[in-house]
């Protein structure tokens, strides 16, 4: 909400959505951060003017923060039209905050708080960029509030949510609460990439837990060699797009960010454009720009930050894609998570901590024809995913939701296209009815 003041000043002030997460902490880490971030770090964001994350404590009744409005408009309504030289000397200015995060090591892997909001004991907090051990009691890292630990129903599971100081804890502790929401939950929640039903693949907790058997077994081996030590860049949780958090002005002013999302970091070769259409041409070379910047990321990060270079260059790696794919295995990735599995048979003595046993496991006949038949009904569940939404186009309801006036224009599509699934798919009455009532688009 954008207040005004009676002095004509504006501030904005946040209250938490209802899935925003957990009470208290979401708020409180938040706080923390952006206080931690802007006045030891030198991060441009918004001051906090006033906060709290007690709803029964304060006179609002909610969870609050205000902070100051931050000038200037979103850059992802003004990158298209800006200069390369801009978008060049923007993406120097993002290197150079990464680098300054990448700086300091804390000591746990976990979210920030200030050290009143939590139960933790007052030790060192971080080592900076000079090596020095900081004792700084204002702060502590705490349980860990990104969207991974809160999201389709793991708010309400018991598992460990942190603060771990070890990056093998930490990612095995993704295993156990993905196995946690997994065994506790009701019933697994719908997949936002595939559509399932009779004829297509129907995702099974047996199965899921099995593959995160498989993950645990992993871990060890899937980790750099290297001391890895958590950075402010996994304050919180998930990745989001860099283009929507930042805002255009003679100096940059970040609202929220999460890290570099940058892909495609070789050199790129300048396209050949001499027979496209001036649309197609515009497209290749808009992209081929984009893959450039990335690129000279890429150099900035090699010549003047090993620690993000290396962590740009372990994204590369399959381990990398393992334990990724592992941090939500409740919705999806099962299915991804055990073709890699078989796929790094080829690849074993690739992995970061150059393992000398042998691969370790096997795959009879019998479980192999299942594993590739999974995967052949899920890519079926997938493009089918794809139909529907090419098929009612932007009435397609993006992350759950579309807006108010489309509602029942969408409802009516929607159930076009479900009754062309069931005639596609169902074999019998039975069947039917199950698609109709797993059908996840509305009625």
């Amino acid at each position: 909400m954008l207040l005004t003041m009676d002095d004509g000043r504006q501030v904005v002030a946040k209250v938490p959505s209802p899935n925003a997460g957990r009470s208290h902490f979401t708020t409180a880490s938040e706080v923390a951060t952006m206080d931690f971030v802007r006045k030891t770090l030198g991060t441009p964001v918004p001051k906090v003017l006033a906060w709290s994350s007690k709803a029964q404590g304060n006179s609002v009744g909610a969870e609050y923060i205000i902070m100051e409005k931050a000038p200037g408009v979103s850059l992802q309504s003004v990158w298209p039209r800006m200069k390369m030289k801009n978008r060049s000397t923007l993406v120097r200015n993002i290197f150079k905050l990464n680098s300054s995060w990448s700086s300091v090591s804390f000591r746990k892997f976990g979210s920030l708080y200030y050290t009143d909001d939590i139960e933790t004991n007052r030790e060192c907090l971080y080592t900076d960029a000079n090596g020095i051990e900081v004792m700084n009691e204002k702060f502590a890292v705490g349980p860990a509030t990104g969207r991974d630990y809160v999201d389709y129903g793991k708010i309400n599971v018991e598992f460990d949510r942190g603060p771990w100081d070890t990056i093998d804890k930490y990612h095995t502790a993704v295993g156990l609460r993905e196995i946690a929401a997994t065994q506790q939950l009701p019933h697994l929640p719908k997949s936002p990439i595939i559509l399932s039903g009779p004829g297509t693949y129907t995702p099974s907790k047996e199965k899921k837990l099995k593959v995160l058997e498989y993950y645990l077994k992993l871990v060890p081996l899937l980790l750099p060699p290297q001391n890895s030590l958590p950075s402010a860049h996994h304050a919180s949780g998930t990745p989001i797009s860099t283009l929507e958090m930042y805002l255009w002005t003679p100096k940059t002013l970040i609202i929220d960010y999460q890290g570099p999302a940058f892909t495609g970091i070789e050199r790129p070769v300048m396209p050949d454009t001499k027979d496209m259409e001036p649309e197609e041409k515009r497209w290749v070379m808009s992209e081929f720009w984009e893959r450039t910047l990335c690129a000279v990321y890429n150099n900035w990060a090699h010549r003047d930050d090993q620690r993000i270079y290396a962590a740009l260059d372990f994204q590369q790696t399959d381990a990398y894609t393992l334990l990724v794919v592992a941090r939500n295995m409740l919705l999806d990735g099962d299915i991804s998570f055990m073709n890699h599995v078989i796929d790094l048979k080829n690849t074993w003595h690739n992995l970061p901590s150059s393992p000398k046993e042998p691969y370790p496991f096997t795959f009879s006949p019998e479980e192999m024809q299942e594993i590739l038949a999974d995967f052949e009904a899920w890519r079926k569940a997938f493009q089918t995913m794809d139909r529907v939404k090419d098929a009612v186009g932007p009435l397609f309801p993006n992350e759950g939701a579309i807006k108010h006036e489309l509602y029942d224009e969408a409802v009516r599509a929607l159930t076009q296209v479900r009754d062309a699934v069931i005639e596609e798919y169902a074999t019998n009455e039975t069947e039917k009815e199950i698609w109709i009532r797993e059908w996840p688009f509305g009625t």
